[in-house]
């Protein structure tokens, strides 16, 4: 299954919180280093919230900046520009209802204050 599938199914079964990363390489989580520098943070502010993330990795590094990156899919389909990006998205998985965007994706208060604020 493909990241583009998967997320078309996530979101079809309700899935709401998705955090967008470049894809992963032989020797690392992700070809994206402030990717791979916010999966802990976001881990840690993310255990009080019920619900789950659904993590996408949008393409290899080509994919994402190179000349294709202006027709990749989650650019086009709802907006991503940066990543790491994580997003609540309405039902419909179309538009961003709130985002946390690159270095906000390792910053403790602002990953606390995004989960909290889901829980309301």
């Amino acid at each position: 299954m493909t990241d583009v599938e998967k997320f078309e199914k996530e979101v079809g079964i309700g899935a709401r919180v998705f955090l967008f990363v470049g894809d992963k390489t032989p020797s690392a989580t992700s070809w994206c280093p402030d990717c791979v520098e916010a999966f802990g943070p976001i881990e840690s502010a993310s255990t009080t919230y019920a619900g789950g993330i659904v993590t996408i990795c949008v393409g290899n590094r080509d994919m994402w900046k190179g000349e294709e990156g202006a027709k990749n899919y989650f650019r086009v389909k709802i907006g991503i520009t940066s990543i790491p990006t994580l997003a609540v998205l309405n039902p419909e998985g179309t538009n961003i209802a709130k985002m946390l965007v690159e270095e906000e994706c390792r910053d403790e208060g602002k990953l606390q204050a995004f989960f909290d604020s889901l829980q309301k």
